[in-house]
């Protein structure tokens, strides 16, 4: 159950005018997309791909485009009246000789029938050769990874627009909507129905409700196609299908604002790292001003696949035994010239050495590149960890979400001027107020101004302060068990470079299950659990809603779990960590949207000035 596998296949059969892939058209064609379906064939697709499959360009459905008579054109964007109304504008100034459009989802019958009028009246309707809805309407940056769009309209789908107490009814209800259609899409894409798991009352349990009847109702329509392979008896309905979890944010917080410590999760929260697109600054030599550097990490990347989920100091490591080796590869190659130059060869031996050292050129250069990356990659980030004494905060952090009793007063640390950014602080302090049970008003007080000194916004402070005061039964306060033994924090940050990067290793720990893991592992486990015990049980496939009182026989191999808001790379993680672990089981990590620690402190903050 790859989802990204899934849905590349599907849009690589759509580029390829909905045939088969065994049947593969070579024309040239052009790629029409809306702003959404840009971000769900860039994460897919690299451009080289896009050009063997025949793409001669792609272009935004709202960009000024020149006639291209002569080329065949492929829409493929969201099913929205603006795009529909852009679509009958290129019709009526012939833009293209052939037109087929692809939508991302379910087009409804109205927009259908004024796009068939429209090219009627028009006069080439014999132009349009193909109308299709692919249920794509989601992103896969990974093979187990997927978000929902971004935005709704001008809204995200944030943690501050699904919670916000101003919400209206048809706001809630939009919202609801747009994540049972994305959710909906990504099983039709799996090819298979869910069981649904989630937690009872608020969100989570609406969305399930919405997606287990549109499910139903979808299967009842003799002309279905979607989810269509036969499941057996119900005993051994774990076995063949996934479980689908839907979780809230609430149900940890701290997470959210965890300064992370593997090589991906630092990316995502130091750099300015985006759609699989990295950014870093760097001094122009030539120049002496800094400049901007893009680099793509995908699934060409070897060392990008292979070190992502690893603890940073790992990867430094990594970094140079490739780096060594590339020397010594070069070495070698630069040894045998010398050798032929020099006149003492053996002709024989040395036409084997010079045509593999030959042949394996290409990849040493692609190697090296990708070496030269991460170097500038991981020196990006040891320059924030060093700026900044990200090591000291993943270590509190982690300590005070195992045990909340710190070895020092918050307050100092937050009052020493010399360890992290105001926003830092502040990270490091809602973390405190999360896990902790009850804090002192001297301590709180102390801190409060703490933050105030360092120009804090404590927007985020107010609205943790009233979320901690409301019933809130979904909301988990086990986190892992801290396993460190690290020493003086303070002293180490005084040593030398070197010294540093043998210090912050000490702060690894065993990771053990977060909240999100460890509630997947009750569910497909079928493992007894308070945290669990009340949790919703729906099947699309039955005629009546079974409930707790069903039971499978058997634990599931497939899961989906699904947060509701702000998901993380922190989450995505130790879930994969939690299926190597486990050997055979697949779990993809689903979220309306991807966040930082920095972003979700913003929603925080918005939430905080609404109190």
């Amino acid at each position: 159950m790859f989802i990204r596998k899934r849905q590349k296949d599907m849009l690589k059969q759509m580029l390829n005018f909905n045939k088969p892939l065994i049947n593969k058209v070579y024309d040239w064609k052009m790629l029409i997309y809306d702003q959404f379906s840009q971000e769900i064939i860039a994460h897919l697709f690299l451009q080289k791909e896009l050009d063997e499959m025949g793409i001669l360009k792609c272009m935004s459905l709202h960009s000024s485009r020149e006639v291209a008579s002569v080329s065949p054109s492929i829409y493929f964007c969201q099913p929205t009246p603006k795009n529909i109304a852009r679509i009958i504008q290129d019709m009526k100034a012939n833009l293209y000789c052939q037109y087929y459009f692809n939508f991302t989802g379910y087009i409804a019958r109205p927009l259908l029938e004024k796009l068939a009028q429209e090219s009627y009246d028009n006069g080439i309707h014999d132009d349009v050769h193909e109308v299709c809805c692919h249920y794509t309407s989601f992103i896969s940056p990974e093979e187990n990874l997927f978000t929902l769009r971004s935005k709704i309209g001008d809204e995200d789908l944030g943690y501050y627009n699904l919670v916000r107490p101003g919400n209206t009814e048809e706001q809630i209800d939009d919202i609801l909507h747009q994540i049972v259609e994305g959710l909906f899409d990504a099983f039709a894409t799996i090819g298979r129905a869910p069981i649904i798991r989630c937690p009872k009352g608020n969100i989570a349990e609406k969305v399930a409700e919405r997606l287990n009847n549109k499910i139903k109702n979808y299967l009842r329509n003799p002309s279905s196609t979607l989810f269509k392979e036969d499941f057996g008896s119900l005993n051994n309905f774990c076995q063949e299908r996934p479980l689908l979890v839907i979780l809230e944010r609430d149900i940890d917080l701290a997470t959210c604002l965890h300064h992370a410590w593997t090589y991906q999760t630092l990316i995502a929260d130091v750099l300015d790292y985006k759609s699989g697109f990295v950014s870093v600054k760097e001094m122009d030599e030539n120049t002496g001003t800094e400049k901007k550097i893009n680099w793509e990490l995908n699934d060409n990347d070897k060392f990008w696949i292979d070190q992502k989920g690893s603890p940073i100091p790992f990867v430094t490591e990594v970094l140079q035994k490739e780096s060594n080796s590339l020397i010594h590869e070069h070495q070698k190659v630069r040894s045998l010239d010398e050798t032929i130059t020099e006149g003492e060869v053996d002709l024989i031996s040395t036409n084997r050495q010079m045509t593999t050292a030959v042949s394996s050129l290409p990849q040493l250069v692609e190697k090296k590149k990708q070496i030269e990356v991460h170097i500038s990659l991981v020196q990006a980030i040891m320059d924030q960890v060093k700026t900044r004494h990200l090591n000291v905060y993943f270590e509190l952090e982690t300590k005070i979400m195992s045990k909340p009793n710190v070895e020092r007063s918050l307050s100092e640390i937050l009052s020493d001027p010399s360890i992290g950014s105001p926003e830092d602080k502040l990270r490091l302090f809602l973390i405190y107020l999360i896990c902790t049970p009850s804090v002192s008003t001297e301590e709180y007080n102390k801190c409060q101004e703490a933050l105030v000194d360092c120009g804090c916004n404590l927007s985020a402070l107010n609205y943790i302060k009233q979320w901690k005061t409301q019933s809130r039964p979904q909301m988990s306060t086990k986190y892992p068990n801290d396993g460190s033994k690290s020493a003086s924090l303070l002293t180490r940050l005084s040593k030398t470079s070197a010294t540093f990067m043998d210090g912050i290793k000490s702060l690894l720990i065993k990771q053990d299950n977060l909240t999100v893991t460890r509630i997947v592992d009750h569910l497909m486990e079928l493992k007894h659990s308070t945290e669990v015990e009340d949790y919703r049980y729906f099947d699309p496939l039955l005629k009546i809603t079974i409930d707790k009182d069903f039971k499978p026989i058997s634990p599931f191999q497939e899961c989906v779990v699904f947060l509701l808001s702000s998901g993380n790379y922190t989450e995505y993680q130790n879930l994969l960590d939690y299926c190597k672990v486990k050997g055979q089981k697949i779990i993809t990590y689903g979220t309306t949207c991807l966040e930082n620690g920095a972003q979700f402190l913003g929603q925080l903050n918005l939430l905080g000035q609404e109190v």
